[in-house]
Protein backbone atom coordinates (compact mmCIF):
# COMPACT_ATOMS: atom_id res chain seq x y z
CA UNK A 1 0.00 0.00 0.00
CA UNK A 2 2.64 2.11 0.94
CA UNK A 3 4.26 1.95 -2.17
CA UNK A 4 1.10 2.47 -4.06
CA UNK A 5 1.27 5.99 -2.55
CA UNK A 6 4.48 6.53 -3.39
CA UNK A 7 4.13 5.66 -7.06
CA UNK A 8 1.17 8.12 -7.12
CA UNK A 9 2.76 10.88 -5.17
CA UNK A 10 5.67 10.99 -7.57
CA UNK A 11 3.63 10.98 -10.92
CA UNK A 12 1.07 14.05 -9.13
CA UNK A 13 4.51 15.72 -8.67
CA UNK A 14 5.58 15.46 -11.89
CA UNK A 15 2.52 16.15 -13.27
CA UNK A 16 2.60 19.43 -10.88
CA UNK A 17 6.45 20.11 -11.32
CA UNK A 18 5.08 20.47 -15.49
CA UNK A 19 2.50 22.42 -15.16
CA UNK A 20 4.32 24.91 -12.72
CA UNK A 21 7.56 25.21 -14.91
CA UNK A 22 5.81 25.30 -18.38
CA UNK A 23 2.20 26.80 -17.26
CA UNK A 24 -0.83 25.28 -18.43
CA UNK A 25 -1.80 25.41 -22.19
CA UNK A 26 -3.92 29.19 -23.42
CA UNK A 27 -5.83 29.68 -26.27
CA UNK A 28 -5.12 31.89 -28.72
CA UNK A 29 -6.93 34.64 -30.17
CA UNK A 30 -8.26 32.47 -32.60
CA UNK A 31 -9.17 29.76 -29.65
CA UNK A 32 -7.00 26.82 -30.56
CA UNK A 33 -4.76 25.37 -27.85
CA UNK A 34 -1.26 25.48 -29.50
CA UNK A 35 0.00 21.51 -28.82
CA UNK A 36 3.10 21.40 -26.83
CA UNK A 37 4.45 17.60 -27.56
CA UNK A 38 7.77 18.43 -26.01
CA UNK A 39 6.26 17.99 -23.11
CA UNK A 40 5.33 14.37 -23.29
CA UNK A 41 9.31 14.20 -22.99
CA UNK A 42 10.11 16.11 -20.44
CA UNK A 43 7.61 13.66 -18.62
CA UNK A 44 9.12 10.77 -19.52
CA UNK A 45 12.27 12.39 -18.57
CA UNK A 46 11.86 13.24 -14.99
CA UNK A 47 9.63 10.27 -14.43
CA UNK A 48 12.39 7.66 -15.61
CA UNK A 49 14.91 10.06 -13.52
CA UNK A 50 12.56 9.66 -10.21
CA UNK A 51 12.08 5.84 -10.87
CA UNK A 52 15.71 5.28 -11.47
CA UNK A 53 16.41 7.56 -8.39
CA UNK A 54 13.74 6.07 -5.84
CA UNK A 55 14.17 2.79 -7.43
CA UNK A 56 10.52 2.10 -8.26
CA UNK A 57 10.18 -1.11 -10.34
CA UNK A 58 6.06 -1.30 -11.45
CA UNK A 59 6.67 -4.60 -13.22
CA UNK A 60 8.68 -5.94 -10.25
CA UNK A 61 5.92 -5.82 -7.94
CA UNK A 62 3.61 -7.34 -10.28
CA UNK A 63 6.05 -10.06 -10.67
CA UNK A 64 7.12 -9.79 -13.48
CA UNK A 65 11.00 -9.58 -12.63
CA UNK A 66 14.03 -8.20 -15.35
CA UNK A 67 17.47 -9.74 -15.53
CA UNK A 68 18.54 -6.36 -15.96
CA UNK A 69 16.97 -4.10 -13.32
CA UNK A 70 17.34 -0.85 -15.38
CA UNK A 71 14.35 -2.19 -17.58
CA UNK A 72 12.23 -2.29 -14.45
CA UNK A 73 12.98 1.07 -14.02
CA UNK A 74 12.55 2.59 -17.51
CA UNK A 75 9.22 0.87 -17.80
CA UNK A 76 8.36 2.13 -14.25
CA UNK A 77 9.69 6.13 -15.29
CA UNK A 78 7.44 6.00 -18.42
CA UNK A 79 3.96 5.02 -16.64
CA UNK A 80 5.29 7.19 -13.75
CA UNK A 81 5.30 10.16 -16.32
CA UNK A 82 2.95 9.43 -18.20
CA UNK A 83 0.87 10.88 -15.25
CA UNK A 84 -1.17 10.03 -12.29
CA UNK A 85 -4.04 9.58 -14.26
CA UNK A 86 -2.76 6.74 -16.03
CA UNK A 87 -1.15 5.40 -13.25
CA UNK A 88 -4.30 5.13 -11.31
CA UNK A 89 -6.41 3.39 -14.62
CA UNK A 90 -3.41 0.86 -14.44
CA UNK A 91 -4.12 0.16 -10.56
CA UNK A 92 -7.56 -0.05 -10.66
CA UNK A 93 -7.06 -2.43 -13.73
CA UNK A 94 -4.57 -4.55 -11.59
CA UNK A 95 -7.40 -4.66 -8.16
CA UNK A 96 -10.20 -6.13 -10.74
CA UNK A 97 -8.60 -8.60 -11.87
CA UNK A 98 -7.39 -9.52 -8.58
CA UNK A 99 -10.91 -10.25 -7.07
Amino acid sequence: METTIGIFFLATLIEGLIKYLFGEAKPSESGEVKERGYLRYVSLVLGIGAAVAYRVDIPAMLGLVSSYSLVGFVVSGLIIGRGANYVNDIFAMVRGVGK
